[in-house]
């Protein structure tokens, strides 16, 4: 198991990066107290020599209860006071560190400092602002468009040509019809049946056999690895290993069925009935080319009724460049309009009538 040299700092004269293999600061000759704080150097050694081996070995050092010095753990007595070394007297904590957990600075680091933030400024490449900027100036411009002929519109002089209207009234009639569904609704009259497919259903029809690969990890042993550090308490640290499981990816082709569907249709009765209803026979309508409207004449018979009346009125006009529009309206607006008079309009930038004005 790899071993590594520890250092750690004096708190009594500020030395720091003691050698683990000394109990005793090099700088003022104080004995490292109960609980000095052993870290691990980035550029920390492995320990090769025999008699450092011996050390790093060795279990964690003891504390004597008299004069708080640190000794090996195989001394017997205090180096310092010569008192013996007793059942509860306190040594030194092992711990253990996981990965890059293992402390890199001893108790006299200065306390880290926080960078001033300071804010960078984001550099665009060139090529990248110019292209940004062409792209927004192309989407402005079609906004701009957009906007432009959205609102744009122009005044024109428009004379009346023409005005024409539409009345119509639908007439229907109370006739025995013969329809068809999956039920014969209330007063119907059976007339036939038949079978029809109402809907699919999907049923199984075979198997295919198929090949498919199937693969899965098997453990085939273990692996020990280097997972972190343990601090022995003696100035030294240790390699700790773990162990984990190695896994081996195996494949292998199965044969499969797979299943085949088909649609299967459902057959249900479909009824043919005959029923009495109202239905569209004819539409009487009257139109014409002046302002004398008028409804259109009528006769209905005993099984006849008139449905809900609709009527439409227009209206031609021409620009002075020719151009003709035709515009409908209200019966009531309708009126105002007289062939040959002259109306101030509105045309938008595709050229629909917005706006017309009647006036003599």
């Amino acid at each position: 198991m790899a071993m590594h040299e520890g250092r750690w700092d004096c708190t009594f004269c500020g030395n720091t990066g003691i050698l683990g293999r000394y109990t005793t600061c090099t700088g003022c000759g104080r004995s490292r107290p109960e609980g000095v704080k052993f870290y691990l150097p980035d550029e920390e050694s492995l320990v090769t020599e025999q008699k450092l081996l011996k050390l790093a070995e060795a279990e964690a050092d003891w504390i004597c209860q008299y004069c708080d010095s640190s000794n090996r753990a195989e001394q017997t007595s205090c180096q310092h006071c010569s008192a013996p070394r007793e059942a509860k007297t306190p040594s030194q904590a092992v711990k253990s560190y996981d990965t890059d957990q293992a402390p890199r600075e001893g108790d006299n680091a200065a306390p880290a400092r926080p960078p001033l933030a300071t804010p960078k400024k984001r550099r665009w490449p060139a090529l990248v602002i110019g292209g940004l900027a062409v792209a927004a100036a192309l989407i402005m411009l079609m906004c701009g468009l957009v906007l432009y002929a959205g609102f744009k519109t122009y005044e024109v002089e428009l004379t009346v040509t023409g005005v024409s209207w539409e009345r119509a009234v639908p007439i229907e009639a109370y006739h025995t019809v013969v329809e068809g569904d999956w039920a014969v609704p209330h007063g119907g009259r059976p007339v036939s049946t038949e079978q029809r497919i109402h809907h699919y259903e999907q049923v199984l029809d075979h198997y295919e056999t198929k090949t498919r690969e199937v693969c899965e990890e098997k453990q085939t042993g273990t692996e020990t690895y280097t997972c972190g550090k343990r601090d022995r308490g003696n100035g030294f640290f240790e390699d700790k290993q773990c162990t984990r499981p190695v896994y081996k990816k195996s494949c292998r082709d199965e044969t499969y069925r797979d299943p085949v569907y088909r649609d299967e249709p459902v057959y249900q009765t479909w009824h043919s009935y005959e029923i009495e209803k109202w239905v569209l026979d004819r539409t009487a309508t009257a139109s014409g080319d002046s302002q004398e409207v008028y409804w259109p004449e009528y006769t209905l018979a005993e099984n006849e009724r008139a449905g809900e009346r609709s009527e439409s009125y227009s209206v031609s006009f021409v620009d002075p460049e020719g151009k003709v529009y035709s515009q409908s309206f209200t019966y009531d607006e309708w009126l105002a309009y007289q062939p040959a008079e002259k109306h101030a309009a509105v045309v938008d930038f595709f050229g629909e009538l917005t706006e017309i004005k009647p006036e003599g």
